[in-house]
């Protein structure tokens, strides 16, 4: 995996989260209340967590190799576009499964889902 590449990055997480969620499936459960409940959670908490957020997508998001965009289009301005695209897409999925028992659901579902969405981006940026 090229570790400049923002897609097989992306991929490469949700295999890491997936991964461990099937190794532990009582974190999910666990993570699914804290996450997805935040309205009910404690402010020093929830700060944490916004902290954590942070270095998380700067890590996601650094040292992104932007030669791989299409020359047709600024990438700095498709990059911006891919992380509100997948920050909305983590928003609609915390709608979607608030109510849902983690420990019923089958994760590989969700996670080609995701898989689909990152191909679709990669095809539509990338040269």
């Amino acid at each position: 995996m090229d570790k400049r590449d923002l897609f097989a990055r992306l991929r490469n997480i949700a295999t890491i989260k997936l991964e461990f969620l099937k190794k532990y499936p009582n974190s999910m459960y666990f993570l699914s209340t804290i996450f997805l409940n935040d309205d009910s959670i404690d402010q020093e908490i929830t700060v944490k967590l916004e902290d954590l957020k942070l270095k998380a997508d700067k890590k996601t998001y650094e040292n992104i190799d932007f030669s791989l965009f299409r020359e047709d289009i600024d990438p700095k301005k498709a990059f911006q576009i891919i992380r509100w695209a997948f920050d909305g897409y983590e928003a609609e999925m915390k709608i979607h499964l608030r109510d849902k028992d983690f420990r019923q659901l089958d994760l590989d579902q969700y996670w080609d889902e995701f898989y689909e969405f990152i191909d679709v981006m990669k095809t539509s940026f990338y040269k």
